[in-house]
C-alpha cells in the first residue's frame, strides 16, 4: 500500500465499507414508470420537469442528457456544447423539435 499510516487505511476501508464500488443494472424506463413519474402539476417547474422526462422518454434518451451538476456549469462553454438546453428545443403549431448534440 502507498500509505503506511494506520489512520489512513482505516479512513480508506470505512469510505470503502460506505461506499462500495458495485454498479448498478440501468433498467430502461417503460411507459408505465414515465407515467409514475410524470406529476399533473401546473407549477412552471413541475411542467417542466414533466416535459424533460417525457422528452427523454421519446428521445431514448440518459438521465445524464438532460441533468446536471453545479460543478459542470463551472465551464460554461463545455456545458453548453455537451448538454442539452432549453434552446435546444424548439416548440411549432404540428411538432416539437429537439436538437442532439
Amino acid at each position: 500500500m502507498a500509505f503506511k499510516d494506520p489512520t489512513v487505511h482505516r479512513l480508506l476501508a470505512g469510505a470503502a465499507a460506505i461506499s462500495p464500488l458495485v454498479k448498478k443494472d440501468k433498467q430502461p424506463i417503460t411507459r408505465d414508470i414515465l407515467a409514475q413519474v410524470v406529476t399533473h402539476g401546473l407549477l412552471l417547474l413541475d411542467v417542466n420537469t414533466n416535459a424533460a422526462f417525457t422528452l427523454a422518454f421519446a428521445g431514448f434518451l440518459w438521465i445524464g442528457e438532460i441533468i446536471y451538476t453545479i460543478a459542470e456549469l463551472k465551464n460554461r462553454t463545455t456545458f453548453l456544447a455537451r448538454k442539452a438546453t432549453r434552446r435546444n428545443i424548439t416548440f411549432t403549431p404540428s411538432r416539437i423539435t429537439f436538437r442532439l448534440k
